[in-house]
């Protein structure tokens, strides 16, 4: 999961050094422009390195499959509110072969505004 709400750390690709030793490199990028952040990055680096830069694949750059406790870090909730809101049908996941949920990236941004417990919700203010 990213380490914020926001962004996601990215392989951008290597610098050579001296022709034989590669430093990698990582770049903090917009979850929801990490393809053209990261292109535009690559596209900069190899103009200012020449040779120098070998970028990384753009396969890279598809988003991260993200798991019941991603949502639940992406929504400042607990593991059971996500399944929760499984259960009521907020939240759609898909399951891989082995049976393990994961969740679109876009459609948590337009749950975030559903209120997690709806009692609590009634209880404190919304300021």
């Amino acid at each position: 999961m990213p380490k914020s709400k926001s962004t996601r750390p990215v392989s951008i690709g290597e610098l050579i050094i001296d022709g034989q030793t590669s430093v990698g490199l990582l770049a903090e990028l917009p979850g929801s422009e990490v393809g053209e952040k990261a292109a535009l990055l690559q596209e900069n680096l190899a103009q200012l390195l020449g040779s120098r830069f070998r970028p990384a694949n753009p396969k890279s750059f598809r988003k991260p499959k993200l798991t019941i406790s991603d949502v639940a870090d992406w929504l400042d909730c607990s593991a059971a509110s996500v399944q929760r809101m499984v259960e009521l049908r907020q939240l759609h996941p898909v399951s891989d072969e082995d049976g393990e949920l994961y969740f679109d990236e876009a459609e948590l941004e337009s749950v975030k505004h559903i209120p997690i417990n709806r009692g609590l919700t009634r209880i404190l203010s919304r300021n």
